[in-house]
């Protein structure tokens, strides 16, 4: 996210726009959009993905050239964010099934201080990790032979593999203006998902396919 102002503003910017997309989407709702904004406010909680403290021990250190400042940017880079108290704290009015993947999409969109939102389906240190996750939680069974077989059309799909590292970092290049992806490091991960990947019936579409697959 960009550099100061966006740390305070981010949430806000987020919850702001979700509120105005479900009351879009929810015509009779009993509540209005400022009144959804605030049961957000409320019960929606944020986590960061990366925890890095540069006065603990690490493999990594910060590099000399990285300001310390960075390091909550860095740390806010990706985070989580749940529902699961917005039912409480809106005593009803609001639940969380009715925040749909679509409407956390549609709202990311609409902002500018937000990048993008994903879906978590699998978590861990090793791509033979992640297969095991996404085969055994069937995230991808929409998209898989076994399910697919009834249908005329399949999802089309493509992998990226994102690396996060601080701005300034000189030991650790961002693979080029503006990006964070190695292809180089992209292939050898795609060997890695073999088990996964061949269950897949859709095609592969680098430019605009239905599902965005992110390392």
């Amino acid at each position: 996210h960009k550099e100061e102002y966006s740390q305070s503003f981010r949430h806000l910017e987020f919850l702001s726009a979700l509120s105005a997309t479900i009351a879009d989407h929810y015509p009779n709702l009993t509540i209005d959009a400022p009144s959804i904004l605030q049961q957000l406010m409320d019960g929606a909680t944020f986590a960061n993905a990366f925890s890095f403290d540069p006065f603990k021990k690490h493999k990594a250190k910060l590099p000399a050239s990285v300001p310390l400042h960075q390091v909550d940017m860095y740390n806010e880079t990706l985070q989580y964010v749940s529902f699961g108290n917005i039912a409480k704290k809106s005593h009803g009015v609001l639940d969380e099934a009715l925040i749909s993947q679509d409407l956390v999409a549609k709202a990311s969109a609409r902002c500018s201080l937000i990048h993008s939102s994903y879906l978590v389906v699998a978590e861990g240190m090793e791509y033979s990790d992640l297969v095991d996750q996404a085969l055994r939680s069937k995230a991808f069974d929409d998209m898989s032979e076994s399910e697919t077989v009834a249908h005329q059309n399949s999802k089309t799909w493509r992998i990226r593999r994102h690396e996060y590292s601080f701005v300034n970092d000189e030991n650790n290049p961002r693979f080029g203006k503006g990006t964070t992806r190695s292809v180089k490091k992209e292939k050898s991960a795609l060997q890695q998902l073999e088990p996964l990947l061949i269950s897949f019936k859709g095609k592969v579409d680098l430019k605009n396919p239905e599902c965005n697959i992110y390392l």
